[in-house]
């Protein structure tokens, strides 16, 4: 199966031996278009999945491969904070219905401003039908935009804020 990747910072793409064309920003299968389609659509986000492996990030991984399993799975964009996405980096989930947005950047604050803009664009021209946030840090964020676009969202919750008390901000 050939992959479609597009990128909003880079229009280039690079061939695998197999024949997949691939760039830096998504994974997106041929009969998966990013339009206003009918039907539902799905939206995850993350901190960091791709650039270090730990528990969390080995149970984000699980999610998102369950989630490729589903049969008549719709399209899914996924949101990274602090990952860049490259074809050896997607790899694992290349022939799967996901289109990968990653924002690692020198300057933290950017890669915050920059997820905050995309995830905002995505979820007004798609109004997918929930969105899977998938860390607290993210959640004041992801609630922002989905209460006000009435759109519902997910916190998926795990590790020690599950279990502590966690402090004041």
């Amino acid at each position: 199966m050939n992959s479609k990747m597009t990128s909003s910072t880079e229009q280039s793409a690079n061939q695998t031996a197999s024949g997949r064309s691939l760039a830096y920003a998504g994974v997106v299968p041929p009969d998966h278009t990013h339009s206003t389609q009918a039907g539902p659509r799905y939206v995850f986000v993350f901190i960091e999945v791709l650039g270090c492996e730990g528990g969390i990030q080995s149970y984000i991984k699980d999610i998102l491969t369950a989630y490729a399993s589903l049969p008549s799975v719709p399209p899914a964009d996924v949101f990274l904070l602090r990952d860049q996405i490259t074809p050896e980096a997607i790899a694992p989930f290349a022939d799967g219905p996901f289109r990968f947005h990653g924002f690692k950047s020198k300057r933290s604050m950017w890669e915050r401003v920059q997820l905050t803009l995309s995830l905002g664009v995505t979820l007004l021209r798609h109004r997918p039908a929930r969105v899977f946030c998938g860390h607290m840090n993210l959640a004041p964020m992801v609630s922002q935009l989905c209460r006000r676009l009435r759109i519902p969202y997910t916190v998926l919750t795990y590790g020690k804020e599950v279990w502590q008390t966690l402090p004041p901000q």
